[in-house]
């Protein structure tokens, strides 16, 4: 199961289909942990800074002895974390600064090494119009203060929300074109349910929800969209409606292997194809149109879901296609319960609902294999 057999008829098809559409194969690369890094608070003056300066889900932060004028020479920094799957708002309710000297800076990530979201020494826009949004579950804000002649300094509130149906999150569609599927007629009404109901009120973008592409096609190949290569909701649908242009035939695809279908979704994490960001809750949706060939097949595919889920924190779940799946032994491999759907192939837009609620769920109730 582990071998790779290239065929010279197979590797034509797959080099004259990739000059005609944006796909990639897939290629492996070492992983690297996303960690978030604290910036230096060295060299400033801190009187008046809250001391713990870890802020969490929804609140107000102020300026120093608000409402009160705050103190001269300081820099204050405070790490703002939104609630696990959503991102920040902030809505400032007060601000009153020296704007020559002092100023407020957001920066939209963890550190002050992420873009700016407002503010900063040589901003243009020097005071909040409207409420901002962060586009991640992190964000820093630095307060500093020179002036000689500080103001009453300003006061704002912060809390969890989504930007984006179903919800900001990073998406991988494991598409499943191998031979398992069954028909030609089969692979269509997959790509049918995808894009005219799944991702129907979907709102796709950089910032809200990103969706990369996998279409597994052989055991060992797989033609890979990244999140850029389909930026919107209208270009999501076109590509997903012209898979049959890499799939002319599905019956032609070699192989009918189960754990293909994890394999690929975890090495497009380790080797970051999957680009997801940081902060953002990343989600693996695996179509599966047969059950395990056997015990090593099942087990294989119980590893390297095991990566998804516990190495790379992704929620994998799990859609069985066709009458004959056994929904709940495939759904093992899924993050828990409430992550794993079956149903027949004329009936799978009866899962939109449930699906779409659960790709923005953090939580479960019991976990899966």
């Amino acid at each position: 199961m582990w071998a790779t057999t290239v065929l010279i008829s197979f590797l034509a098809f797959v080099s004259l289909t990739l000059a005609s559409a944006p796909g990639k194969l897939v290629k492996k690369a070492s992983h690297k942990p996303r960690i978030p890094e604290r910036s230096s608070q060295e060299g400033y003056g801190f009187t008046g800074c809250p001391l713990d300066n870890d802020f969490w889900t929804n609140g107000v932060i102020a300026s120093p002895y608000y409402p009160s004028p705050y103190p001269n020479d300081i820099k204050c920094w405070y790490y703002i974390w939104a609630d696990i799957g959503k991102v920040l708002q902030f809505n400032f309710t007060h601000f009153d600064l020296d704007g020559h000297l002092d100023y407020i800076t957001i920066y939209d990530g963890y550190g002050d090494s992420h873009p700016i979201l407002f503010g900063g020494p040589n901003a243009t826009v020097t005071s909040p119009n409207g409420v901002l949004y962060s586009s991640s579950r992190y964000a820093l804000m630095t307060f500093i203060a020179t002036s000689n002649k500080p103001a009453t300094g300003f006061q704002l509130s912060y809390s969890s929300v989504n930007t984006a149906t179903p919800c900001n999150r990073d998406i991988l569609l494991v598409i499943n074109g191998l031979a398992s599927v069954g028909s030609q007629a089969n692979f269509v009404k997959q790509l049918d349910f995808i894009a005219t109901y799944l991702i129907s009120e979907w709102t796709v973008g950089a910032q809200q929800t990103r969706v990369t592409i996998n279409l597994q096609i052989d055991v060992d190949y797989a033609v890979l969209w990244t999140f850029d290569m389909v930026p919107d909701l209208s270009t999501l649908r076109f590509v997903i409606r012209g898979l049959t242009d890499y799939v002319p035939d599905v019956l032609q695809n070699n192989g009918t292997d189960f754990e293909s279908l994890f394999r690929y979704g975890d090495d497009d994490e380790a080797g970051n194809d999957f680009n997801a960001r940081q902060g953002i809750e990343q989600v693996v949706i695996v179509f599966v149109a047969q059950n395990p060939s056997d015990d090593q097949d099942f087990y294989e595919a119980v590893e390297f879901s095991h990566r998804m889920r516990h190495m790379y924190d992704l929620k994998v779940i799990t859609i069985a296609m066709g009458s004959n799946i056994d929904v709940q032994k495939v759904g093992q491999l899924s993050f828990g319960n409430g992550f794993y759907f079956g149903a027949a192939w004329d009936n799978l837009k009866s899962l939109t609902q449930d699906v779409n609620k659960a790709i923005c769920q953090s939580y479960i109730t019991g976990c899966g294999v």
